[in-house]
């Protein structure tokens, strides 16, 4: 008996999702990932600087994840000088 030739099927499409609301004083927001990224180190040393006091707090908490504004993160870039000089640029 011969197979069945493979018909590729449309995916279903849901409605488009409204963006989450950020809070008014907040631009735009990062996480662990995204600043470690920056950084060019792993979220695990982002999180041991964090707890060292190396790193600032961070500006919110969304359930138990941290975020920080792009002004907290380029304010602590421009503090260190050439050796962490890679900022994040905020978006208008």
């Amino acid at each position: 008996m011969a197979a069945k030739p493979k018909t590729k099927t449309k995916a279903k499409t849901a409605a488009p999702r409204a963006a989450p609301a950020l809070p008014g004083a907040c631009k735009a927001l990062l996480s662990k990932k995204q600043i470690a990224h920056a950084l060019f180190i792993t979220t695990r040393y982002l999180e041991s600087m964090i707890s060292r006091g190396d790193y600032p707090k961070s500006d919110l908490y969304l359930g138990s994840m941290q975020r920080w504004k792009v002004e907290t993160h380029n304010a602590w870039v421009d503090k260190q000088g050439p050796i962490h000089a890679r900022g994040v640029q905020a978006e208008s």
